[in-house]
């Protein structure tokens, strides 16, 4: 299954599994993480702290919103992907 197709499936069910296949490939493969988004963690990390301000939402009573750091990591990988 692509990588995509993870992320957006695991938001779909709810789980946390997009947040921890991510964190793992940080983790244990710098290159992949690196050729997922076309850039390293570092680079991420200081985006995500420009950006998470603007796409920040709340939580309701219906739904978990998701996380600035998910929103950047799908769109990312969209846009490197192409």
């Amino acid at each position: 299954m692509p990588k995509v197709a993870i992320l957006l499936a695991s938001q779909l069910d709810g789980t946390a599994k997009a947040t921890t296949f991510i964190s793992e490939l940080e983790l244990e493969d710098p290159g992949e993480y690196q050729s997922m988004f076309k850039m390293d963690k570092d680079n991420f990390n200081l985006i995500l702290n420009v950006v998470a301000p603007s796409i920040s939402k709340q939580d309701t009573v219906l739904r978990q919103c998701i996380s600035p750091r998910e929103w950047l990591q799908v769109s990312l990988h969209y846009l490197a992907r192409g």
